[in-house]
């Protein structure tokens, strides 16, 4: 798992990765992740997940930014070092959400290792979210997002109405996978 830093407040993508990695966990499959850009307090306020993580992974990487951010930055090029020996026994690499600097890093590090990789967007490929920032995300896109998208071995969405927001090509390689449950 590539992701950004495990923000509280933003419990999508690390509630995903605790969730997939205890269920992948069931059926003997072990998950490394690797985070970057993470805040000493967010490190201090998800000190149990971290602890969970590292009980059902095989390694937790983690990178520490001076100042909270959602895309990742923090980046320690002394981690490519320590993440490759996980990459390398590696089956598949998830990415989490799309842009962010921990997504072109996972994009890198599949291409180096020509490991297969899939894209778990969280949202971030939706109609709303794609006209935030809008100017920003179409540069990204021009230079690297697309070709990270057109590359994807696939993607994870957690609803119908997620996938629906994806091109047909991103479609027809898509699968929904339910993170949690509505109770009524």
């Amino acid at each position: 798992h590539y992701t950004c830093g495990i923000n509280p407040k933003m419990g999508g993508i690390s509630k995903s990765i605790l969730l997939l990695t205890q269920g992948l966990n069931i059926y003997g499959i072990k998950s490394s992740t690797v985070s970057l850009g993470n805040t000493k307090t967010n490190l201090k306020l998800w000190a149990k997940h971290f602890a969970f993580l590292k009980k059902y992974s095989l390694r937790v990487y983690l990178t520490l930014s001076p100042f909270e951010n959602p895309y990742g930055i923090g980046w320690n090029f002394g981690l490519s070092k320590k993440t490759a020996v996980g990459i390398l026994s590696s089956d598949v690499l998830i990415l989490h959400q799309i842009y962010s600097l921990s997504t072109v890093i996972g994009y890198f590090h599949a291409q180096k290792f020509r490991k297969p990789y899939i894209l778990f967007p969280h949202g971030s490929l939706s109609i709303y979210h794609e006209r935030d920032s809008r100017i920003i995300k179409k540069i990204a896109k021009i230079f690297i997002i697309n070709r990270i998208l057109r590359e994807a071995n696939g993607f994870i969405v957690t609803s119908e109405l997620e996938r629906s927001d994806l091109t047909d090509s991103m479609r027809n390689r898509s699968i929904v996978i339910q993170i949690g449950r509505a109770h009524v």
